[in-house]
């Protein structure tokens, strides 16, 4: 767990440099997969840059709000929006697609 709740409920993030670890170790088994030719590896340009930044904002800003989510809502409300956006999903695809 990232957050640790403190005594008076402000939250304590003490765990970074777990989330660094991970990222390196992360970061060395793709290179070591590069290296033995289990993956393909391909030059990044701007173009793909530009075309991948959006992506990794939205990425980003998901991962936040569902932090914040969890800090101001209770469980039983998360998961109550977690079940309804799907059906959220299943209406919108139908009425953007006009699809059953």
């Amino acid at each position: 767990m990232i957050a640790i709740y403190a005594y008076n409920n402000e939250i304590e993030i003490h765990q970074l440099p777990v989330i660094c670890f991970q990222c390196i170790i992360a970061i060395g088994l793709v290179l070591t997969a590069r290296h033995f030719h289990f993956v393909e590896s391909f030059e990044i340009s701007y173009s793909l840059f530009m075309t991948m930044l959006p992506l990794g904002i939205f990425y980003v800003i998901m991962l936040c709000s569902s932090f914040f989510s969890l800090f101001y809502c209770s469980i039983s409300v998360i998961a109550v929006f977690k079940n309804l956006a799907i059906v959220f999903i299943v209406f919108g695809e139908r009425f953007l697609f006009d699809e059953r």
